[in-house]
Parts: C-alpha cells; sequence; structure tokens
C-alpha cells in the first residue's frame, strides 16, 4: 500500500502546496506590512492620546483604565453599562457593556478599542455621545 500510494498518489500529495503566485502574494503582503508598522503603531498612539484626552476632558472624574488601545469604563452597575452602551450602539458604536459575572456589579462598564484607522472625528463623536447619555442618567438620578 505504502509504494502504491508514493507512486499513484503525487497529484494529491503536490497538488497541497501553494502555488508560487500565492507564495508571492504572501511575501509581498508581509513586505507591505513591515513598511507601514511604524507609521500605524504611531497612529496609533496618536489615536489613544487624542481619546484619553478628549474623555478627560469632556467627562471629568471619569473612571478610565487601561493604557493600550482597549480601554475600559466603569459605570457601576449592569443595568447603567447596558443602558449606555445600547444608546451608543444605537448611534453606530460598536461598544458592549462589561457587567457580572464577567466583573462585579458595581465594577461594570464599557470596553471601548480604538484603532488606528478611526477618524479623530469618529473619536470626538463618540465621546460627545456618551458624555450626552451619562449625563441624562445621572440626571435621572
Amino acid at each position: 500500500l505504502k509504494k502504491y500510494l508514493i507512486q499513484f498518489s503525487r497529484p494529491f500529495i503536490y497538488s497541497t502546496a501553494p502555488s508560487p503566485l500565492v507564495m508571492r502574494a504572501l511575501v509581498a503582503s508581509t513586505e507591505y506590512h513591515q513598511e507601514i508598522f511604524e507609521d500605524r503603531v504611531a497612529a496609533l498612539k496618536e489615536k489613544i492620546r487624542f481619546f484619553k484626552e478628549t474623555v478627560s476632558f469632556a467627562i471629568p472624574g471619569l473612571r478610565l483604565r487601561g493604557e493600550g488601545p482597549i480601554f475600559f469604563i466603569v459605570l457601576g452597575g449592569s443595568q447603567r453599562s447596558l443602558d449606555v452602551a445600547s444608546h451608543l450602539q444605537s448611534r453606530g458604536f460598536d461598544i458592549r457593556a462589561i457587567r457580572y459575572p464577567t466583573v462585579p456589579d458595581q465594577e461594570a462598564g464599557l470596553r471601548i478599542s480604538i484603532h488606528a484607522n478611526q477618524s479623530e472625528y469618529s473619536i470626538k463623536t463618540m465621546v460627545q455621545v456618551l458624555s450626552e447619555k451619562i449625563s441624562a442618567v445621572e440626571a435621572k438620578q
């Protein structure tokens, strides 16, 4: 059986290898990402700085956790976090509530991810919508 497979299975064995075109595309993709890596990292760091600055100005005293591109805003209370996340989602922002049992109920909040390709306008608008919603929730209490 072994000899038979060696002699007659060559089309199957060799057809699974990537084609030279696919290999060249992978090499070109890798080279491209190496070229733009530094610029993407710099752009991401700038967007993170802009987000932190904007949110701290717009919502003083907000409990913001995170040093990288992923932030957690502590809102306290699962229902409050769900309400704010739902409002942001209705305005087009994919921001999720993180709540009990993932975190203690009074530590519930929002997970926000910043990306290098986000515009400053988008970040500013999201912070404005967040600020308005938090103010409206606090006014009800």
